[in-house]
């Protein structure tokens, strides 16, 4: 539960730090580049080597991708409807399509499921951050920029540096790495989610106009409803199972946006105050949608 207690703090700190008239309007992008350069792919080596790769593995890791994919197709046939602009859609997709798999699932997953229900919410948040490095980067460059060469995106996907500790790491999984080393990469992961969160924070702006208030409904009913609900069916319709790994699942897809998308979103300015705003609210209400889907999966065991 303190994990719970610092995810508050870390939000109420940037919210309070931004109305600091000394503190600068631009420090969350220093923050942001420090993210993106050493917190995630310290992240990246430090679990991915660990992954004993098999059928369920697949199974775990795909929940985020196929999540990504329905996001794109809704969010793509509501733009329609909406007129919304490339970077609104590109936002929703982005924050909405991604979930906070790992700071707040992997406490809700231990509490609800215990430390075997966290061994498999280890494997779904990994496949969160696979998308984000593959699909979720592709994305923001694709309407951040406009009109680009395939080349162009597949050259910055290569060279985003998350992405670069992926495939690092796949290679590592033939070497242990000494106990420095990993005392290093533990040092520098855990300022992942205090420092992701507090720049959510910085940039919140709890100014709901009547347009953002409807794109940040629509991105929310996505995540904490429709999302877990595609996994629900996929697990127990098709395939069938009722199991842990399939509680797991559904529980991890109903958690609220990814923080880090949201950090991503923001940094290519695509629509930076709804990415904040929808991550924000969205851990804010995540807990109580979380706790209607357990009961609910409970009443199908």
């Amino acid at each position: 539960m303190d994990n719970i207690l610092l995810l508050f703090v870390c939000l109420l700190s940037g919210l309070v730090v931004q109305k600091l008239p000394s503190v600068p309007k631009n420090t969350h992008e220093g923050i942001n580049l420090f993210l993106i350069y050493v917190s995630l792919p310290a992240v990246t080596l430090l679990y991915i080597p660990h992954i004993q790769w098999n059928w369920t593995t697949a199974l775990l890791l795909s929940v985020s991708g196929c999540i990504f994919l329905f996001a794109w197709l809704f969010f793509k046939g509501t733009s329609h409807f909406l007129k919304w602009d490339d970077k609104t859609f590109a936002c929703l997709v982005l924050t909405c399509g991604l979930g906070n798999t790992s700071f707040v699932g992997f406490p809700l997953i231990e509490l609800l499921y215990g430390q075997e229900g966290l061994k498999l919410a280890v494997l779904v948040d990994q496949g969160s951050f696979l998308a984000l490095a593959t699909v979720g980067i592709g994305t923001a460059l694709q309407f951040a920029e406009g009109q680009v060469r395939i080349r162009t995106i597949l050259r910055k996907i290569v060279f985003f540096p998350p992405f670069i500790a992926f495939v690092c790491a796949l290679i590592f999984q033939f070497w242990n790495y000494p106990v420095p080393v990993v005392s290093v990469l533990k040092k520098l992961s855990s300022t992942l989610v205090p420092l992701a969160l507090f720049s959510v924070g910085f940039q919140l702006k709890l100014d709901l106009q009547s347009d953002l208030f409807r794109d940040l409904s629509i991105g929310l009913m996505y995540k904490l409803f429709l999302a877990p609900l595609v996994i629900f069916i996929i697990f127990y319709g098709i395939l069938g199972k009722n199991d842990l790994n399939a509680q797991v699942s559904v529980i991890e897809a109903a958690m609220p946006p990814m923080v880090t998308a949201s950090i991503l979103a923001s940094s290519y300015k695509l629509r930076a105050e709804l990415a904040q705003l929808i991550t924000g609210l969205g851990i804010l209400t995540g807990f109580a949608t979380v706790v209607l889907w357990y009961w609910f999966l409970g009443e199908n065991v």
